[in-house]
């Protein structure tokens, strides 16, 4: 029972205490993201064992045992918030795995999972891209994402979870070009299933929430997109890098080997391939890291030296081309921001940036910053996200959103 109520007393530590900047913030980024995942747990765990340990006469382990319920009780009510949004749909929904929706300049096929509502179940008539994370060079359709995909299908919405091209392979134009695809297919082919093409939303995590504000932005700006299609009805972004300027300063705070503005990178953190031994080729099958890998690991030092050509100073414009910061306008579609206040992979500054730069060209902005929480808080591992607070308060707002859009 010691070692129980010790574990309860750190997860209730964990989910409540910890830096929100600088590298201890990310070494200990895990064991917080899990501690927060299972706090209703943690609370409920935490109070039976203190129950326990009373009757049975010992009451410090008692008190370490109801200082972590209480703790994990405390993150609860915070991420929770005194007037969240409750409302989830049954689970539901079907899958049709690796749909073609286009062809990727490689000659490569882009593939996505298509989510859709029951037979029988009424549609929204909206449609989703969703974009999942991974800073661009890692992860897939698919990643702790399933959960979600059949809560919007449950709720008559069509998701097309698409599998983008990552880097360093390819460049931002790539995966650009590969959300087009998406938005066209779904556009089209989504029609079958009651999507109207004017009712495309948009929605993606961390680099993903990037690359869904950008192309949105850019198609409102437009106003007809070459090729034909119509402007994004609503982007909804979870974590997601706003400003790849401030984006650099911050990044640099967590990872002291990123190049230095006019440095050259040296070898030891440029690509290299990693595909000789079956691990390898494992990994590289589950996307969870591309086949090229950064020298020094996922988040390597190069990753946005070379996704944006260099440091700010050395290419200003292609920084501001790529910053919804820096292309929100008039005419932008409404967005919804959600977001942790003690990220610290991608700090919650992004998110507050992009708000004020929408609000001040009148654009409709609403941002959701979930207190305490860490960067992943929606794709907790291992526990529903009925459970999970954080994940609860951002899957009944995103749904929220949706409505609004129909």
């Amino acid at each position: 029972m010691r070692a129980v109520a010790a574990l309860i007393g750190a997860a209730g530590v964990l989910a409540t205490v910890g830096p929100r900047v600088g590298r201890l913030a990310v070494v200990i980024w895990l064991p917080r993201l899990v501690a927060q995942a299972w706090s209703p747990v943690v609370a409920a765990a935490g109070a039976i064992v203190g129950s326990v340990a009373l009757l049975t006469g010992r009451p410090r382990l008692a008190l370490v045992a109801f200082g972590g319920a209480g703790l994990a009780a405390r993150y609860i009510a915070s991420a929770l918030g005194p007037a969240a949004p409750v409302r989830l749909p049954a689970t539901s929904g079907s899958r049709l795995p690796d749909v073609k929706v286009g062809w990727l300049g490689d000659g490569e096929p882009l593939l996505a999972d298509l989510w859709q509502p029951d037979q029988g179940q009424p549609r929204s008539g909206v449609g989703i891209v969703y974009l999942h994370g991974g800073l661009w060079q890692a992860a897939d359709k698919g990643f702790f994402n399933a959960s979600l995909m059949r809560m919007l299908a449950g709720d008559g919405h069509v998701v097309l979870d698409v599998a983008y091209p990552l880097a360093p392979r390819a460049p931002l134009e790539a995966m650009d070009d590969a959300v087009g695809l998406a938005v066209r297919w779904l556009s089209q082919e989504g029609s079958a299933e009651g999507v109207r093409a004017d009712r495309i939303v948009l929605v993606g995590h961390a680099g993903g929430g990037h690359l869904a504000l950008v192309h949105a932005f850019r198609r409102a700006s437009r106003g007809v997109v070459p090729g034909g299609g119509m402007p994004i009805r609503g982007v909804a972004a979870i974590s997601a890098v706003t400003d790849p300027i401030a984006f650099w300063a911050e990044y640099g705070r967590v990872n002291p080997r990123q190049p230095r503005p006019g440095e050259s990178v040296p070898a030891s953190l440029r690509p290299r391939v990693h595909d000789t031994t079956p691990l390898d080729r494992l990994v590289t099958r589950l996307r969870l890291f591309p086949v090229y890998r950064y020298g020094n690991g996922p988040g390597g030092a190069a990753l946005v030296h070379d996704l944006f050509g260099g440091a700010p100073s050395d290419t200003p414009d292609r920084y501001a081309a790529w910053s919804p910061v820096a292309l929100a306008a008039p005419g932008c579609p409404p967005v919804l921001q959600i977001l942790g206040s003690d990220d610290a992979i991608i700090p919650a500054s992004q998110g507050r940036a992009l708000h004020e730069s929408l609000v001040r060209v009148g654009c409709r902005s609403t941002l959701v910053e979930i207190p305490l929480a860490v960067h992943g808080f929606d794709q907790y591992p291992g526990v529903s996200r009925r459970v999970a607070p954080a994940a609860r308060r951002a899957t009944a707002t995103l749904l929220t959103f949706l409505d609004d859009l129909r």
